[in-house]
């Protein structure tokens, strides 16, 4: 790297960031914008605009180090295309964004160290979608954020290493989608997450490695969804999960080892429903569960080996049952 580029490349970011955001003079919101292969170890693009048809292309850009800053930025038109790009270290930060009508895609990026955080976003329109995407390493984290429109979507989305973290995210409309994921290593968190509308869905995921955590959600309504799912090692966690209306819904999904767990949850309202499910070793467990109203619909839930684990449950209205049709 030649002398003073880092400072070139800082200066050349501050000038069209100050076209980007609320109120300039001359407005280049609307208009494409060209990082594809840049390298970022700094860069402020905090309160930005990116609105109307223009087209920003982060593509197969390198984030290695120090902090690229989107804070506060408004996503609500248009395209941003960071396909291809490598998140290996440093911190990019979209903390407090708003995601109200563009298409924001992260396709086939890798984060393989540092942290992209979402922290305190609100995703009220468009879609974000991390398809092909791998996380070898690091953390790609959702903290606090605010979905009540749009949707974010992983698809064929890759967790080696590091982690992927909603917590204390609101849940009231949209979606936020995995299908075709694989979560080989590492953890994904939506724990004291709250779901009151729309629909939290993981379609034909695999779990080898690592937790998904739902500990202590709150579901009143809306769906939390697994179909398909194949869980071989690894944890998919329910713990002290509430739900009071909608429902959390395992279809279809295969349980050879680890465990599924249900424990110390209370449900009062909406149900869980486990229908068209194998469960041929590890745990499917609700020990300590309080179930008040609703059914459990478990109808063709096989077990050829492993246990269902319902010591200390009090079911006092509705009916647990896992009985074949």
């Amino acid at each position: 790297m030649r002398p003073h580029d880092r400072e070139i490349r800082q200066s050349i970011v501050r000038v069209i960031t100050q076209h980007l955001r609320k109120g300039a003079e001359v407005s280049w919101s609307n208009l494409d914008l060209d990082f594809t292969g840049a390298i970022f170890d700094y860069g402020d693009f905090s309160r930005a605009c990116f609105s109307g048809d223009g087209n920003v292309s982060f593509r197969d850009a390198i984030f290695s180090g120090g902090t690229v800053n989107f804070e506060g930025a408004v996503f609500s038109g248009g395209t941003v295309d960071f396909e291809g790009a490598v998140f290996s270290g440093g911190t990019v930060k979209f903390w407090g964004s708003t995601f109200s009508g563009s298409t924001v895609s992260f396709w086939g990026s890798t984060f393989s160290g540092g942290t992209v955080s979402f922290w305190g976003s609100t995703f009220s329109g468009g879609t974000v979608s991390f398809w092909r995407a791998s996380v070898l390493n690091g953390v790609l984290n959702f903290n606090g954020a605010n979905v009540s429109g749009g949707t974010v979507k992983f698809r064929n989305f890759n967790v080696t290493g590091g982690a992927v973290s909603f917590l204390d995210i609101a849940l009231s409309e949209g979606k936020v989608i995995y299908e075709d994921a694989i979560f080989s290593g590492g953890d994904i968190s939506f724990a004291n997450a709250t779901v009151s509308g729309g629909a939290l869905c993981f379609a034909d995921t695999t779990v080898t490695n690592g937790t998904v955590d739902f500990a202590d959600t709150t579901v009143t309504n809306g769906t939390v969804d697994f179909a398909g799912t194949t869980v071989t090692n690894g944890t998919v966690d329910f713990a002290g999960t509430t739900v009071t209306g909608g429902g959390v819904y395992l279809r279809h999904n295969n349980v050879t080892g680890g465990v599924v767990s249900f424990v110390d949850a209370t449900i009062t309202g909406g149900g869980v429903n486990l229908r068209y499910n194998n469960v041929t070793g590890g745990v499917v467990s609700f020990v300590d569960a309080t179930i008040t109203g609703r059914i459990f619909n478990s109808s063709r839930f096989i077990v050829s080996g492993g246990a269902i684990n319902l010591v200390n449950n009090t079911v006092t209205g509705g009916a647990v049952n896992l009985s074949s049709p």
